[in-house]
């Protein structure tokens, strides 16, 4: 039963303080909860699939649950509440409503680490211990599957349901895997606890045939970082066919391949992943990725990505309608949020006159993505990609970090469309003010921003957002106040009101 100083309700996806407030709250407890990004906070507000506790009288949020409607069941995210609401009702009121929204589903699935010694916790929220599995940290920390049922008849089972996506990884991750803390921390994020139950590593008989050609003294740490893992085999027989396929198609434009003996390992773990119908492979490797990641996505449809990337593929597989492309606010253009193939799409968006590297826009989309905040393409009639952004709120500014328009025809046009798409975003997040912080923006899209009357200050571009209908010294004044609030001047060509 709810209690009675308590309102649990769906997030609404314009409420942009409480949305604030619930991720500031989950990130208070990050050791604990994992961290999560913030475009899965706002497709869950989108969604319906996350709920906050208000304190009735005082209003502010006091808890929230965050969740997944996976198969026939819900998967319960983040359950977190304020220390000084803890005991108070808050939690079982959010499970409860959980329940009430969703008692047609089997019932809500939760996992915890038992080193947490939460379980009568769960106990009293109306859960039982259904299994136990180990976190995907390098401790490989006990873990029991916490399960409140919701009184359907199903097919009981001990085991763990079916993970979302497998993936093999290569050698080098292995490494950073076995690595000391400090010195693996960009292969870390694969075995991070929220990832449990959606991404699996696994290994291929190709990489233990790679093991056993190291050095005993080297092999030793790599067969203990991956012992928890499970090994997946390929036939035999299809494998080496693959094998001969691959390299009769690679050698149609690269004769000499392969030239090494890392080439050589390579190809035999590529063809016995695809081999064991595994659907994604991992490595940091960009040669291996830019020479059979082609090939052997034609022979059978298997993807080779960098581990950053493979976040935006669960999120594709996750929630495809959020990839879709669709209108931009009423243009020809059309956009989705990237996917996993964007990085064969970031050629295009190279800022070359400014002496940008592709490396450097590589590692600056990567950390967006890693930081949850995954871009958008845009697309013109002819289905080419012609621009790349990615907006969000901070600090009380829509900031955006990332806008590039390539060379296309419609070009000038879509830059002016998108600065306008930024003020309209801006808008509905509450903020009064756009930051445009790309330090390579093309020429058209500069001359689009001074068009606009938009502020340069410190290699920066910012735009007011007016909600005002008024007189010109109203809307003067308005600009102005939205620009003064960011510590910035007046506005080109506006007299301070």
């Amino acid at each position: 039963m709810v209690e009675p100083q308590v309102q649990v309700v769906p997030l609404a996806p314009e409420d942009r303080d409480g949305y604030q407030a619930a991720i500031g709250l989950g990130n208070r407890f990050i050791d604990r909860l994992g961290q999560l990004s913030y475009a899965a906070f706002e497709e869950a507000a989108e969604q319906s699939r996350l709920l906050i506790a208000r304190h009735e009288r005082a209003g502010a949020l006091i808890g929230y649950a965050l969740f997944r409607l996976a198969r026939n069941e819900v998967s319960l995210t983040h359950l977190c509440v304020e220390p000084d609401a803890r005991g108070t009702g808050v939690a079982r009121a959010l499970v409860d409503e959980m329940t009430r929204r969703h008692q047609d589903r089997l019932g809500i699935r939760a996992k915890c680490r038992d080193g947490y010694g939460l379980e009568q916790t769960w106990s009293s929220l109306g859960f039982t211990a259904r299994a136990r599995t180990t976190g995907r940290g390098r401790d490989r920390a006990p873990m029991t599957v916490w399960w409140k049922d919701h009184g359907h008849p199903d097919l009981f089972t001990e085991f763990e349901q079916p993970v979302e996506l497998r993936a093999a990884i290569d050698l080098n991750i292995v490494r950073d895997l076995a690595a000391p803390a400090a010195r693996r921390r960009r292969s870390d994020f694969l075995i991070a606890d929220h990832l449990a139950g959606r991404l699996q590593l696994v290994i291929t008989s190709g990489m233990h045939a790679e093991l056993d050609r190291t050095s005993r003294d080297g092999r030793q740490p790599l067969l203990l970082a991956i012992d928890t893992y499970p090994t997946i085999h390929a036939d035999r027989a299809a494998a080496e066919s693959l094998h001969d396929q691959l390299l009769k198609a690679i050698r149609a434009d690269a004769p000499t391949y392969p030239a090494t003996e890392q080439d050589r390992n390579d190809l035999v773990q590529v063809a016995h992943a695809a081999a064991a119908g595994l659907s994604v492979f991992l490595t940091w490797d960009e040669g291996l990725i830019k020479l059979l990641g082609p090939v052997i996505g034609n022979l059978t449809g298997m993807k080779i990505m960098t581990p950053t990337y493979v976040v935006l593929h669960l999120e594709e597989l996750a929630n495809a309608e959020a990839f879709r492309q669709v209108a931009l606010s009423g243009s020809s253009f059309s956009h989705a949020r990237a996917g996993a193939g964007l990085k064969r799409e970031l050629a295009a968006f190279l800022a070359k006159t400014g002496g940008e590297r592709k490396r450097d826009l590589q590692e600056r989309v990567e950390q967006l993505i890693q930081c949850g905040q995954g871009p958008w393409l845009v697309h013109g009639d002819d289905a080419r990609a012609i621009a790349l952004y990615c907006g969000h709120l901070e600090d009380k500014r829509w900031s955006v970090p990332l806008l590039r328009v390539a060379d296309h025809p419609t070009g000038d046009t879509l830059a002016r469309h998108l600065l306008w798409l930024f003020k309209q975003q801006a808008r509905e997040a509450g903020t009064k003010l756009v930051e445009i912080a790309d330090p390579h923006l093309a020429p058209r899209v500069e001359q689009g921003a001074d068009f606009e009357l938009m502020t340069h200050v410190d290699g920066r571009w910012y735009a007011p957002v007016v909600d005002v209908c008024g007189t010109a010294r109203e809307v003067v004044s308005a600009a102005n106040n939205a620009l003064r609030a960011a510590g910035l001047g007046a506005a080109p060509l506006l007299s301070p009101a």
